[in-house]
Formats: structure tokens, sequence, C-alpha cells
């Protein structure tokens, strides 16, 4: 008897749930190039759709060095204070590209 599908991960923490709680802010950075950005969960959402917060990492490259597999993800919480002082990336538009495909007849 076959066996039935379940879910990789019961209860996985997607970027909608941790969207809930206010004031947080996801921190990606890059172990080779060592840069760091701070991004808006409601931003990273609209752009990746409501994946799970530790596969953020496959679905982006580093804006630096332009190499993959190489961001670490952190949720962090980021007080009144220190937030003034923090760059926090935000979405401005989503472009996309449109390319024709000819056929011969």
């Amino acid at each position: 008897m076959p066996e039935p599908y379940w879910p990789k991960r019961k209860n996985s923490y997607t970027l909608g749930d941790a969207e809930r709680m206010p004031g947080r802010l996801v921190r990606i950075r890059c172990r080779y190039c060592k840069r760091e950005h701070f991004y808006e969960l409601g931003d990273l959402r609209v752009v990746l759709g409501n994946i799970e917060v530790d596969d953020v990492v496959y679905a982006m490259k580093c804006s630096g060095c332009g190499k993959d597999r190489t961001l670490d993800v952190e949720l962090v919480s980021v007080s009144a204070g220190d937030r003034q002082k923090t760059t926090v990336r935000r979405l401005v538009a989503i472009r996309y590209l449109r390319r024709p495909v000819w056929r011969d007849e």
C-alpha cells in the first residue's frame, strides 16, 4: 500500500505568520561579502509569496556578490532607538519584462 502524502513540515512558520508580530524585520546577511540588509516582512511576502522563513535564502541572491546559497536569514525585533538608525529596504515597484516569442509559418 502506498504511503500517504504528508506535508514536509507540520505547522511551518511562514512569512505571513511572522508578519503578524508587529515591529519585526528580516535581517539578511551574506556570509561571503558580509553585506547586511533589513527588509519588511510584508514586502518579502509580496515578492516571494507566503513561503517559509527558512526558505527565503533559496529564493534570493546576494545583491553585492551575486552568489546564492550564501545568505543567512534572521528575524529581529528592533527597538525604537535602533529603528531610527537602521536602513530598511522597501519595495517600490515590481517590473515585468515582456519578451515576444515569434514563430515562422
